[in-house]
């Protein structure tokens, strides 16, 4: 399907280049490395896929993962809105929500659309869900087809298990669990590798999730025109009501994003894409802040203004002993001797 492959790192890809190489294949590889190189790697390709940054500890906020890697994501973005603005450009470095709205609006500042070239991978969650849900009903995973939806991050990511083939016969705590499990398992993954101290990692399914999503992409240009796969992107109405951006079914064709739209949610998978709705929106205004340099208030934490109090008011009457809001008549006015 393709016929080169381009290896791009910061610091030296000897050892993973070396290893590929030997892949049969017939799809040639080349390698670069190093900031001067990086426009060379970016040049004349069709896709590119930006995979810096992965969540290493359980409970890593987005701050801290843009404070790591945020300037090597944004250099690459900026290469390729400046030098290959046509190629279609696939983020899954973390934090996704926000590094896509932040790579949107680095295009606009080079004057280039880029809301139906950018996308921002889900396929990892996809894959997570259709395995979870293959062992529970102890099914072949590979003919699940759960669709996700919102966020890519623990809780927002919405499994659509009303739509797979045995949701009809879920029960509500079976629902429950099933979607903890799905949106728990990045975490469980990360203190199963804290327990083991591995610092290093592996991250196979992120690669096979990845190579997924970019199989899809290529046959998608090279004419395919029933690819539809789940991605966070830009939305549009009546999606938007949600969020700007969100996880949703995406069908593309040659030249990027041709549309998106929500599968049917149940009421509960309403609810939980509401309660996401929030965060999903944090994550969002801090990626494009980080380009626009605005500070503007989510609503997360815009402060609470409290509603001022009822003052009691009392309605003129005669004076009582017993009235609690008696009124006090106003002193007679004095004469004083001069």
């Amino acid at each position: 399907m393709f016929k080169n492959i381009v290896l791009y790192d910061w610091d030296d890809i000897t050892e993973v280049f070396s290893d590929l190489q030997y892949v049969t294949s017939s799809t040639k590889l080349i390698g670069y490395s190093g900031w001067q190189n990086l426009d060379d790697a970016i040049q004349d390709a069709t896709i590119v896929y930006i995979c810096d940054g992965v969540q290493t500890v359980p409970g890593m906020s987005d701050k801290s993962l843009i404070d790591k890697y945020s300037q090597n994501v944004r250099q690459a973005v900026m290469y390729c809105s400046e030098l290959n603005p046509k190629a279609m450009l696939v983020i899954a470095s973390n934090p996704v929500p926000c590094f896509v709205p932040m790579a949107i609006e680095e295009y606009k500042k080079s004057n280039v659309a880029g809301e139906k070239k950018i996308f921002g991978l889900a396929r990892t969650y996809v894959s997570k869900a259709n395995s979870i849900i293959g062992r529970h009903f102890n099914i072949d995973p590979s003919k699940v087809n759960c669709h996700v939806v919102g966020g890519i991050h623990r809780n927002t990511c919405i499994p659509v298990l009303s739509q797979i083939q045995q949701g009809t016969n879920i029960k509500r705590a079976e629902n429950e669990n099933l979607t903890r499990r799905i949106q728990e398992v990045e975490e469980d993954y990360l203190h199963d590798k804290m327990r083991v101290r591995n610092k290093k990692g592996c991250y196979l399914l992120a690669a096979y999730a990845g190579a997924d999503f970019i199989t899809s992409l290529g046959k998608a240009y090279n004419g395919d025109r029933n690819i539809v796969e789940c991605a966070f992107v830009k939305q549009e109405s009546p999606i938007d009501k949600y969020a700007r951006y969100l996880t949703s079914l995406v069908k593309i064709g040659e030249e990027g994003i041709i549309s998106c739209h929500l599968p049917k949610l149940s009421e509960l998978e309403k609810s939980r894409l509401n309660l996401a709705k929030e965060d999903i929106i944090d994550s969002i205004c801090t990626g494009e802040n980080f380009v626009t340099g605005e500070t503007r208030i989510t609503a997360k934490h815009r402060p609470k203004i409290e509603k001022p109090k009822k003052i009691q008011t009392c309605q003129w009457s005669k004076p009582s002993s017993t009235d609690p809001c008696k009124q006090i008549e106003a002193p007679k006015t004095m004469k004083v001797p001069v």
